[in-house]
């Protein structure tokens, strides 16, 4: 587990290609691949759990669940939240979002807490003592400005009778805070790590992301922030999708507002009973680009959503 020589682009893809799989004995096989060749994010080995659980051996997924905490799965709020100035939540995965669900990945979560419960609680203590403080404090202070920024543009500036194109204005540079403070610890390379972070998980980081790309000043800072978010992937801080994702904000930003470079983003057509990936900038060698950062195909993943491929985009 604990792999000597981190290699993300080999992760990456041989975590692909355990999803590839219908067969749970392959699937398994390359999830395990995967954790020897580099440190393993939290979610993998959540998704390994669960794999474990659809074949019947519990004992293994008992094993990859604590593992998934001790890595930074957060199941519930910290005995921390309450003293927080504003109590904002990113609490997807948490277990309550599963109580009233009959799905099987619910029926897992719910199996994992009545058979673990004691060893959850003692397995996130310890990856609270072992967090960074000021690592941890400055990720709360971006979540912290976060949830001012939105106050401010969801409950304040409707509020006041402003034009909308002043009012998208305000709304965009209302985070810039937040985007150059982003920009200067990447440059600094003090960028919080996701292992050493209490609330650093897909939801948070996505949303500080794509945000944080919005309110630069001009599109040279943007590209700037976008070019040095690639390092943290090559780090195995950041994932493949929260990358690409974030460089598709920067695309509708600052190149094209109705284009994207990766094909992440989604909307819904007048005439469209699913949702559908907008228009890609480069549809001919889109797949070339998405391999180039360690994406499966746009034709794989619209078969696993069930969403339309982008309407410019041909096979």
């Amino acid at each position: 587990m604990n792999a000597q020589n981190n290699d993300y682009k080999t992760y990456h893809k041989t975590i692909n290609k355990a999803k590839s799989f219908k067969n749970l004995d392959s699937t398994i096989f390359y999830f395990i691949k995967a954790f020897k060749v580099a440190s393993p994010f939290a979610r993998d080995l959540k998704s390994l759990a669960f794999t474990y659980y659809k074949k019947g051996d519990l004992n293994n997924s008992d094993k990859y669940f604590i593992k998934s905490i001790d890595s930074g799965y957060q199941f519930e709020d910290d005995e921390n939240f309450k003293n927080l100035p504003y109590k904002v939540n990113y609490q997807n995965g948490f277990l309550f979002n599963y109580e009233k669900s009959k799905s099987p990945y619910a029926s897992f979560i719910k199996t994992m807490a009545t058979r673990n419960e004691k060893e959850m609680k003692k397995s996130r203590e310890n990856f609270l003592k072992n967090i960074d403080v000021i690592q941890d404090e400055t990720y709360e202070v971006l979540l912290q400005n976060e949830y001012y920024f939105q106050q401010v543009r969801l409950n304040i500036l409707p509020k006041k009778g402003i034009e909308e194109s002043e009012y998208n204005t305000i709304a965009k540079y209302l985070g810039s805070g937040n985007s150059y403070l982003m920009l200067d610890l990447l440059k600094n390379n003090k960028f919080p790590s996701r292992g050493l972070v209490s609330r650093f998980n897909n939801q948070s980081i996505s949303m500080l992301l794509n945000h944080a790309v919005a309110g630069f000043i001009n599109k040279d800072d943007a590209k700037e922030f976008i070019d040095f978010l690639w390092l943290e992937v090559e780090k195995g801080n950041l994932t493949p999708s929260e990358y690409a994702k974030t460089y598709d904000h920067y695309v509708s930003w600052y190149v094209d507002s109705e284009s994207t470079y990766y094909g992440t983003t989604l909307y819904m057509p007048e005439g469209y009973d699913k949702m559908v990936y907008m228009n890609v900038l480069f549809p001919e060698k889109l797949n070339k680009l998405r391999n180039e950062i360690w994406l499966i195909s746009i034709e794989e993943e619209a078969s696993k959503t069930g969403f339309h491929l982008p309407l410019n985009y041909k096979k």
